[in-house]
């Protein structure tokens, strides 16, 4: 780990036939990379994990709240990655991205993927943070999972960046403001809640180059290789 350039895994669980775009992402690239800290997003968009979750668009034509459909897209934008790819493609990208921290950010839709994917690379022994909706509004549920050490409770904008430079120079992370943190031996601290942003012109612009993909915003489209 490097104290000079701290860096950030960002994932946000994403099952193909979901919303396309996380705003977050590019919102939080552009607020780590102002504070030197480098920022990596794991897409799952375009990853088929139709065998353990269900299909919402599938799910809405059953209750008849939708009709059904069939893709017309090209050959290229079908769905070519599942489930066993994904793990194997999020392993190799935490490995060779060697990041402090890993976040997620997650709706109580989609925390299950979000919490099978930090399993996979909980054996490296990266601090985990789950934050978004979830989080916020379930905070003792998301301490259960053995694979979270903290939750982000409300605004994550600066708090991100105190504990992803505490992290890189080997500090603690456990009494940082809208964090509740888990220590080794399972002890929960609440940490106070930061006072909000009401500037929020003092935010910088979301980039979004990091869905500069060609198929990026065709519905159910791949993508053969993850960002960097």
């Amino acid at each position: 780990m490097s104290a000079q350039h701290p860096k950030v895994l960002l994932i946000v669980p994403n099952p193909r036939q979901m919303s396309l775009v996380a705003p977050i992402v590019s919102h939080f690239y552009n607020i780590l990379n102002e504070n030197g800290i480098e920022m990596n997003f794991f897409d799952t968009t375009f990853y088929d994990v139709s065998d353990k979750y269900i299909n919402p668009d599938e799910k809405a034509a059953e209750n008849f709240s939708a009709r059904s459909f069939k893709e017309n897209l090209p050959f290229e934008a079908i769905p070519v990655k599942d489930r066993p790819t994904l793990h194997k493609d999020f392993l190799e990208q935490v490995e060779s991205f060697e990041p402090d921290i890993i976040l997620v950010s997650a709706l109580e839709s989609t925390v299950t993927l979000g919490i099978e994917l930090l399993g996979v690379v909980r054996h490296l022994n990266i601090p985990h943070c789950l934050g978004g909706i979830f989080a916020t509004y379930a905070p003792k549920q998301s301490l259960n999972y053995p694979e979270v050490d903290m939750i982000c409770v409300g605004e994550g904008d600066h708090v991100i960046v105190d504990v992803a430079n505490a992290i890189a120079n080997g500090e603690s992370w456990l009494n940082f403001e809208n964090l509740v943190t888990k220590d080794k031996e399972g002890n929960i601290k609440h940490n106070p809640l930061r006072e909000m942003i009401t500037d929020l012109d003092s935010l910088p612009f979301p980039d979004r180059k990091l869905y500069r993909d060609k198929f990026r915003y065709f519905k159910n489209s791949p993508i053969t290789t993850n960002r960097n």
